[in-house]
């Protein structure tokens, strides 16, 4: 205590003579003598520098127990390592920055000490070439750089640190702290072989006892980030016991040591070290996940059933009711070191239905799961568990992108997987006598009934908890009654109900538009709105829809039973009669071939993809997919350098499907060179072909679709070529043809931007209307039939009007997606704001049967709108880019008429005939665009 108040009295008698010593020396950073060192060396630490390392620490305690961690992934050991928490304490580390500078700016001496007379010693010659003489500013220096690697900003951390290492060059500790700590700002930066120099190059140099420890501990965190465990631990071990950390600081430190041991089987060091951060009196979070930490550490001993018994006590304390998935994550993480894989699966999927609400400890159990089921070849299961996965676990996740991707490609593996285990069961299911099949059926009702009942019970107990919650919070009047006054999205009773409605009617549905149809081509949403997947779908997901008869003694009526509590339900869906297998074959088929691309393309699981490929070849060699599957195995034997396969699965093609195109593509003698340079070529011909169809040459488009069929049976063009071939052949009058050429791009090709003009036409014409042209004609030649079609029989067409007084447009014209919309409208609006600016021009965009357009206007009469037109075309740089765009000036009553009757080539007719050739108004531009200048004395 005494030491303390002869402390600050010694402070306090400093702080008072400075402005003696400033007064008798001179304060001025250029002069250069010991009193003047003194002076601004203790200015700078007790005022300026002194206010930034408090604001420094504030910060440093804002962002360390401001971060979120999840305790039980591997912590990082600086807080600042974690994205979120750089923003954290930001003001502040500004506020230390700020400061650090204007020491900086207000102390810095840099000029030179009077030189001694004679011959310069050593010390005298070192002291001569120093570059700053404040004795105290090396501090702001690394305070400043400190903040900036604590905000994230390593780049300019690491060019302060780079400057502090040749600016204090004479002082060797300095030097060493600078570059230990930027090349920890390079490995935060991921620049793992600079950082390893350098710190190399750091801990060569003179260290004192805590830079040594700090040293240690930063290039332990460096070796961490590389997941270099073993070479890092002995480094942390000796880092914890340095001075000056806070307490949040060590518990981190601690617990990390502990989390390292037991990833290296070190289970006893770990048992004691989570013990440590226990004893610390940590927050409760923390204390908990120590404690089932010290339980998991403890499994190799054996003795799992004491384990369990612990972690069932922590289940039954009041303060874990919100953390049991956790709980049962420990649980299942025993089992799993005694490889049970099913009983910790079991235990997981508890832990995961005991917590509904998503966290990423959540997130971390249905990530293991995932992964177990993944490693087993349950895909459909693995693919859920992702997919919840993947909302509760931060983008910043080193295996985020993995996680994403698995559970985007197994959404749709699932579907193929379910289908070929179901139809395998029922195919099984099949050849049973009846009263097995009937015991079977019964069983699968039963579990339907419970599985009814358990979902009602707990749909009332959630109805009971929000009714509770919404007494607590005294709800308005007229708020919903399952849970609280919120909108139904923001209310989770709600939505969890509404979530289990439509699973129990539509059962499992991938999120896509026309989520009711299975065939999502034109036609078919054309010719129906109501879809035959509508049937309610199975209980459980054990069996789906499957239309048919049964035969024998269980025959089932004729319409379909929709009642999944009633045998019928299941029966009808078991394929009993040939054309019944038949289908259940199908399915199989395809669901093997989408699933076995998936698996070579997506996931590169060549094994299983070659499993699903060569069933369908053995055990489907008739159906429409075989030549697909061995098109398949072709491109991943060659993938996969086994170039004897790649050749037999050439061979069978030839022999057992020489007309498919895959085989036409595969055994052309240059099939390698189009590989390479196919979609070069292929894009060359159709733009040679297409311009051969507008030029009227139908012999060069017929032999250039022939060579598409080819060279190029699979390439991105083809449904485009077919169009073409389509179109000469409506040219020579045969409709048929080319209606049924138009149907088979929509069903060959539903995804082609083809198809949708494709199918447009055929359903046209399937309702009953007519072509009334066998050839093609320019989109501005094109008239609509909704004008004509609404007027009576005896009525005559409409005319424009040619009144040029009234309100005008001027408007830019161009094909449906053929132009950068905002490029226009940037370019235009520019040179309206350069040459107009005392008229405001309104600009909007609209688009009518294939045609974009930009309006501009509006104008008083037809000469201010023609003046305009004019004024833009004669600027060449507008001009030229403008060029290719059809350019109209025409009033709003004759654009209505223009898209109701006529073609744009039609209103171009009128205008040359009705305006241009009517004499132009003498205009100056005044009553257009600007006032004119008046000059005023």
């Amino acid at each position: 205590m005494n030491d303390s108040r002869c402390k600050r009295k010694g402070i306090i008698a400093v702080l008072a003579s400075l402005p003696v010593l400033a007064s008798l020396s001179g304060c001025s950073t250029t002069n250069n003598t010991a009193l003047t060192r003194f002076y601004h060396g203790t200015v700078t630490k007790y005022n300026v520098w002194f206010n930034g390392h408090e604001a420094f620490l504030r910060a440093q305690d804002a962002q360390e127990k401001g971060i979120k961690d999840i305790l039980s992934e591997t912590l990082v050991l600086y807080s600042y390592s974690d994205p979120k928490a750089r923003e954290l304490g930001k003001s502040d580390y500004d506020v230390a920055i700020e400061k650090s500078q204007k020491s900086i700016k207000l102390h810095s001496i840099s000029a030179k000490p009077k030189k001694k007379q004679g011959t310069l010693s050593e010390a005298d010659r070192r002291w001569m070439e120093k570059k700053e003489y404040n004795p105290f500013l090396w501090r702001a220096w690394l305070l400043m750089a400190d903040a900036q690697m604590q905000k994230g900003e390593f780049l300019e951390a690491a060019g302060t640190y780079s400057y502090i290492s040749g600016l204090f060059f004479d002082e060797p500790q300095i030097v060493s702290e600078a570059q230990y700590k930027m090349a920890q700002c390079y490995s935060e930066l991921g620049w793992f072989y600079e950082a390893d120099e350098l710190f190399q190059r750091s801990g060569q140099g003179k260290l004192n006892i805590s830079q040594q420890r700090e040293y240690n501990a930063r290039k332990a965190s460096h070796l961490l980030r590389q997941e270099r465990i073993e070479e890092s631990i002995p480094l942390l071990e000796e880092s914890i016991a340095r001075k000056g950390v806070s307490k949040t600081q060590k518990l981190r430190e601690r617990y990390l040591l502990a989390q390292l041991y037991h990833a290296t089987g070190r289970n006893s060091q770990a048992y004691d070290m989570f013990g440590k951060v226990i004893g610390m009196s940590p927050p409760y979070d923390m204390e908990f996940q120590a404690r089932i930490r010290q339980t998991v550490t403890m499994a190799g001993s054996g003795d799992v059933n004491r384990l369990l018994k612990k972690l069932s006590r922590m289940e039954r304390d009041p303060n874990n009711r919100e953390k049991l998935d956790q709980i049962y994550y420990a649980k299942g993480n025993l089992f799993l070191t005694l490889n049970d894989t099913i009983k910790a699966l079991e235990l997981y999927e508890t832990g995961a239905a005991k917590n509904t609400a998503a966290s990423p400890e959540k997130g971390i159990l249905l990530l293991t799961m995932a992964d177990l089921y993944w490693e087993t070849g349950d895909y459909q299961n693995a693919g859920k568990c992702y997919s919840k996965a993947i909302g509760m676990i931060d983008t910043s996740h080193k295996r985020y992108q993995i996680i994403k991707l698995r559970s985007e490609v197994l959404d749709e593996l699932s579907e193929h997987t379910g289908t070929i285990i179901l139809q395998d069961s029922l195919q099984r299911l099949s050849h049973l006598p009846e009263p097995q099949i009937l015991e079977i059926i019964d069983k699968v009702i039963k579990e339907f009934e419970e599985e009814e009942k358990r979902a009602e019970e707990e749909r009332l107990q959630q109805e009971k908890e929000a009714a509770g919650a919404e007494i607590e919070t005294e709800p308005a009047a007229g708020s919903m009654q399952q849970g609280g006054n919120d909108w139904y999205f923001y209310n989770p009773v709600t939505v969890a109900n509404g979530k289990k409605t439509f699973k129990q009617k539509w059962g499992e549905r991938k999120f896509e538009d026309n989520w009711r149809r299975r065939n999502k081509t034109v036609l078919a949403a054309l010719e129906s709105e109501e879809d035959p997947a509508d049937a309610a779908p199975s209980p459980a997901g054990l069996l789906t829809d499957f239309p048919g008869e049964t035969s024998d003694s269980l025959m089932v009526q004729d319409v379909p039973e929709t009642d999944p509590r009633k045998r019928e339900y299941y029966l009808q869906q078991i394929p009993f009669t040939d054309e019944q297998k038949a289908e259940s074959d199908r399915l199989i088929s395809q669901a093997l071939l989408g699933a076995g691309i998936l698996y070579k393309d997506r996931l590169t699981e060549y094994e299983k993809a070659e499993e699903s490929f060569d069933r369908i070849v053995v055990s489907y060699p008739d159906s429409d997919e075989a030549d697909d599957a061995l098109y398949n195995l072709f491109l991943m034997y060659s993938l996969w350098e086994r170039p004897e396969m790649a050749d037999s699965c050439r061979n069978m093609m030839s022999r057992m499907f020489p007309k498919s195109p895959f085989t036409v593509m595969v055994c052309d003698p240059d099939y390698i060179d189009n590989v390479k340079y196919g979609k070069q070529r292929e894009d060359s011909l159709y733009a040679e072909t297409y311009t051969a169809f507008k030029e009227g040459d139908n012999a060069l488009v017929y032999r250039n679709c022939e060579i598409s069929a080819t060279k190029y049976p699979l390439g991105a063009h083809r449904a485009k070529f077919l169009f073409i071939e389509s179109a000469v052949g409506l040219q020579n009058g045969d409709i048929n043809a080319f209606l049924e050429g138009m149907r088979n791009i929509v069903n060959e090709y539903p995804e082609n931007e083809i198809s949708q003009l494709a199918g447009l036409i055929a359903q046209g014409v399937q309702d009953g209307k007519i072509l009334k042209s066998t050839s093609f004609v320019s989109i501005w030649s094109r008239r609509s039939d909704a004008g004509v079609d609404a007027l009576p029989s005896d009525s005559v067409l409409p005319e424009f009007s040619d009144d040029r007084y009234q309100s005008f447009l001027f408007l830019l014209a161009w094909p449906e997606g053929e132009l950068d919309k905002n490029q226009l409208l940037f370019e235009m609006a520019r040179y309206n704001f350069t040459n107009y600016m005392m008229r405001n021009f309104e600009m909007s965009f609209e688009s009518e049967q294939g045609i974009e357009m930009l309006k501009v206007g509006d104008f008083m009469n037809f000469d201010e709108a023609y003046f305009y037109s004019r004024s833009l075309y004669s600027d060449a740089t507008m001009a030229a880019k403008l060029e290719g765009l059809k350019a109209l000036v025409i009033t709003e009553s004759n654009l209505k008429l223009l898209f109701s009757h006529y073609s744009f080539d039609d209103y171009q007719e009128f205008y040359q005939e009705y305006f241009l050739k009517i004499p132009e108004i003498e205009i100056d531009g005044t009553t257009l665009f600007e006032e004119e200048d008046h000059e005023y004395e």
